[in-house]
C-alpha cells in the first residue's frame, strides 16, 4: 500500500517496474494493474497531502535535502487515498503511532489508509446526544466540545452540530474554549453529513456563548468565550457564533495571541470589554513562531477572515476588532464590521503602529467612537484606516 508522488516517472518508488507486483496503491503518472490500484494519470485522484512540492513549479534538483524531511504527507479528508489501503500484514500503527485501521471516510467501515500515515477520525459533536459518546458517529457524537478540543490532535478536525454550546457547566467565568494549534473546527451541521459541503450555516446556528451564568446578565459571563495562542497556518475556526463574552479587559468574544490560522463564516456579536477588542483582541509579536519548514515564514503575518461579521460589540478601543504587535498583518476578506460601539476610538477596528490592517471587499457601517473627531475613527483607527478604505471599504462613519 504505497502513495508516490511529485516525480514525473514510474520508477519513483525505486523499483523495477516490468517485475513489480503493485496493489493498493497510487502512483503519479501511472495506472498499474493489480488489486485496489488507483489511476495516477487521472487528476481527480491526487493524493491531497497536507503539504508537499510541486514538482511542476520546484523541479526536484532544486530542492534542499532538508526540506523533504519538513514535508506534512498524511492525507487530507476528501483524499483518494483514505480507506483504499489493505489490511493483510499492515501494522498496527502508523509512523507517527496512530492506530492503523480507522474510519476515515466515515462509511461505516473502518480500513487503513494508503501510505504511512492513518488519517485521523473527524470528531463530532452535537450537544442533544447522549453523554459517554466516543465522537466517531454522529449517533455517538460527544455532547460537550470541550470533550472534542481535549482529544483533537494536530491535523484533526471537529464537527459540530447546531445547539448553543458554553464553555462550562459551571460558573467559573476563566473558562473559554482553548482553540488546539493545527486543529480545524466547524460549526453548522444538522448531525447527519458525512461531507463537510453538506452543512448548512443558516439553517443551524451553532452558538459559542459565554453566557454561563444568570442567562441574560452578562456580569457573570465568561470573560473571554474563545482563546487562541500560537496557532499555525493549518488552524481554522468556521462556522459559528460567538457572543455573550463580557471582559474587564479585553478580547471579550476572542482573545488571540500569536494566531495565523483562518477565521471565516463567523458571527462575532454581542461581546463587552471594558479595555480592547470587545469582539477579538489580537496580539502578534515581532518575532514569528517556528511553525517547521513547511510554512514559508514571508506569507506568515497574522490572521485572516473570510465572511465574518462583527456586530454590537463594545469596548474602550477597536469594539469590534482590535488587533496589535508589530511587523504583522491583519486581513479581512468580504467581512462586515456594524453597529460597534468604542468609548475612545475605533468602532469597526483598531490597530496599533507597525501593522497591516487590510480589508478588502469589506463594509464597516454605523460603528462609533465616542471620544473622537475623525471619522475615520469610527470605521478602523490608525495607520491602516487609509489602506483599507482603499481596498473596497465603505466607511458609514458615526452612528
Amino acid at each position: 500500500t504505497e502513495v508516490g508522488w511529485t516525480s514525473t516517472r514510474r520508477g519513483s518508488l525505486g523499483i523495477g517496474v516490468e517485475d513489480a507486483t503493485i496493489s493498493h496503491s497510487l502512483i503519479q503518472n501511472w495506472n498499474p494493474a493489480g488489486t485496489g490500484n488507483l489511476d495516477g494519470t487521472d487528476a481527480a485522484n491526487t493524493p491531497r497531502f497536507a503539504s508537499f512540492y510541486d514538482t511542476t513549479v520546484f523541479p526536484l534538483n532544486s530542492q534542499p535535502i532538508r526540506e523533504y524531511s519538513e514535508l506534512d504527507l498524511r492525507l487530507l479528508h476528501g483524499s483518494p487515498g483514505i480507506d483504499a489501503g489493505d489490511a493483510t500484514g499492515a501494522p498496527l500503527t502508523d509512523l507517527l503511532g496512530n492506530h492503523r485501521v480507522l474510519d476515515g471516510n466515515m462509511d461505516g467501515v473502518a480500513i487503513p489508509d494508503m501510505g504511512a500515515y492513518e488519517t485521523l477520525p473527524i470528531l463530532l459533536v452535537d450537544g442533544e446526544s447522549t453523554a459517554g459518546g466516543d465522537g466517531l458517529t454522529w449517533s455517538t457524537a460527544f455532547n460537550d466540545l470541550q470533550t472534542a478540543l481535549s482529544e483533537a490532535v494536530y491535523g484533526q478536525e471537529i464537527w459540530v452540530a447546531d445547539g448553543t454550546y458554553h464553555p462550562t457547566t459551571g460558573t467559573d467565568r476563566r473558562e473559554s474554549f482553548n482553540l488546539k494549534n493545527g486543529v480545524k473546527m466547524y460549526g453548522g451541521f444538522a448531525g447527519n453529513e458525512t461531507l463537510q459541503t453538506q452543512r448548512n450555516l443558516l439553517a443551524n446556528r451553532t452558538v459559542l456563548s459565554g453566557d454561563i451564568g444568570v442567562a441574560g446578565d452578562m456580569s457573570d459571563n465568561s470573560f473571554s468565550v474563545v482563546t487562541a495562542r500560537t496557532l499555525d497556518p493549518t488552524t481554522i475556526l468556521d462556522g459559528f457564533r460567538i457572543s455573550g463574552g463580557r471582559s474587564s479587559l479585553s478580547g471579550a468574544g476572542i482573545s488571540g495571541q500569536n494566531i495565523y490560522g483562518t477565521f471565516a463564516n463567523l458571527v462575532v456579536e454581542g461581546n463587552w470589554a471594558d479595555g480592547d477588542g470587545g469582539g477579538a483582541d489580537i496580539f502578534v509579536s515581532a518575532t514569528k513562531p517556528n511553525f517547521g519548514g513547511t510554512f514559508d515564514p514571508d506569507e506568515i503575518n497574522g490572521p485572516t477572515w473570510i465572511n465574518c461579521v462583527f456586530a454590537g460589540n463594545r469596548a474602550q478601543q477597536g469594539a469590534g476588532l482590535r488587533f496589535s504587535g508589530s511587523n504583522a498583518a491583519c486581513r479581512m476578506v468580504k467581512c462586515t464590521c456594524r453597529g460597534n460601539p468604542a468609548s475612545t476610538t475605533g468602532g469597526a477596528g483598531e490597530q496599533t503602529t507597525g501593522e497591516q490592517f487590510e480589508g478588502s471587499n469589506s463594509r464597516s457601517w454605523y460603528n462609533r467612537a465616542d471620544d473622537s473627531t475623525t471619522p475615520t475613527a469610527a470605521c478602523i483607527a490608525g495607520a491602516g484606516a487609509t489602506r483599507a478604505a482603499a481596498r473596497g471599504e465603505r466607511v458609514g462613519g458615526a452612528e
